[in-house]
């Protein structure tokens, strides 16, 4: 048998102090689950909400700008440049819905969790711990 009691199974409930200490040093319980699933909630709402309209607008977009092919002209070097952004603006605004959706979802989900806080404590190097 083992001569101490195991450290990490604890009889008592930890004191007022030492939760508040525990907050005050910005320990605090964090699931790295909860972004993730809410980023996968995030991508089930951007396919029933807007992924058809979105992918309708941009297809639609692209065969007239195939069908017209020769109605753009690429004499210079600012008229690729004009084709080439208009069709990346076209693109962005299908990847932007998602990834703004994905950003949302993950930053809320994790201060849902915990209220934000500065905490000098976890931003400093502690030269004790380390080795």
């Amino acid at each position: 048998m083992a001569e101490g009691a195991d450290k990490e199974s604890k009889t008592e409930e930890a004191t007022e102090k030492k939760i508040r200490d525990s907050i005050d040093k910005g320990q605090l319980p964090f699931s790295k689950e909860a972004p993730v699933f809410a980023s996968f909630l995030a991508i089930l709402t951007f396919t029933i909400f807007f992924a058809q309209d979105s992918a309708v607008r941009l297809g639609s977009f692209l065969s007239i700008f195939l069908e017209r092919a020769d109605g753009w002209s690429l004499e210079t070097r600012s008229d690729a440049m004009a084709i080439y952004q208009l069709v990346f603006m076209e693109i962005a605004k299908v990847v932007g819905i998602v990834m703004l959706l994905l950003v949302t979802a993950g930053v809320a989900a994790s201060v849902l969790q915990n209220t934000p806080r500065f905490v000098l404590d976890r931003i400093n190097r502690n030269f004790h711990e380390s080795r």
